[in-house]
């Protein structure tokens, strides 16, 4: 694997802030260009994409936001960040992660994934709304309100969102299969479509590898 140097920043956003979840979405769309062709020799080696971790963590009662990201991206991320949020507070700091002493017999963790093909979309932010009034709703709000519901001082929640930029490719390869699943060859049985699309993708992901 190719070593790196990670750094963190600690962002401040005025409770005052009126930014919606669009100027998210504009850091995620910059984000795509630091993606770098990498030889054949560079990925059996194993050399990936960059990786950069948004992250929310619930220490102290207290809720703080973190980007965790190769140090050679800095002035990429923050950037963005200050032009979507220009009444942030940006401070660089020491991975909060590290020097906790965490007893392994009081901690538990998981990694989420996608149930369904990665070509199925996720829900979007303007899919977020008030099923009675119609209102768009925060979608972080539901899990802050449960990171604020921790009782004792002494615990902890960490969320990390971990993305990396995709080969342009793989886009080419998504709009086919939408195009051969949308011809209604399997009609309405979700079963086969799903596995149809997972071993269209798993024998191009040989490419890509």
């Amino acid at each position: 694997m190719n070593e790196q140097q990670y750094t963190v920043l600690a962002i401040r956003v005025p409770k005052t802030n009126e930014s919606g979840p669009l100027v998210a979405e504009q850091i995620y769309a910059t984000l795509h260009g630091f993606f770098h062709n990498r030889t054949w020799w560079q990925r059996l080696i194993g050399h990936t994409q960059p990786q950069v971790s948004f992250e929310i963590a619930y220490s102290r009662r207290q809720i703080s936001f973190y980007v965790w990201f190769p140090v050679h991206l800095r002035n990429l991320i923050e950037g963005q960040m200050y032009a979507q949020y220009p009444n942030a507070e940006i401070e660089e700091i020491a991975d909060y992660s590290f020097g906790k002493g965490i007893d392994p017999k009081h901690a538990v963790g998981t990694e989420l994934s996608l149930e369904d093909p990665v070509i199925y979309p996720i829900k979007r932010y303007p899919q977020f709304e008030d099923k009675l009034t119609r209102v768009p709703v925060d979608p972080l709000a539901g899990i802050l309100a449960t990171l604020s519901k921790l009782n004792n001082v002494d615990d902890e929640a960490w969320i990390q969102l971990i993305v990396r930029p995709q080969d342009p490719l793989w886009r080419i390869v998504y709009i086919k299969c939408l195009r051969i699943i949308s011809k209604g060859v399997f009609g309405n049985i979700e079963t086969l479509k799903k596995a149809y699309i997972k071993l269209f993708i798993s024998q191009k992901n040989i490419m890509f590898i």
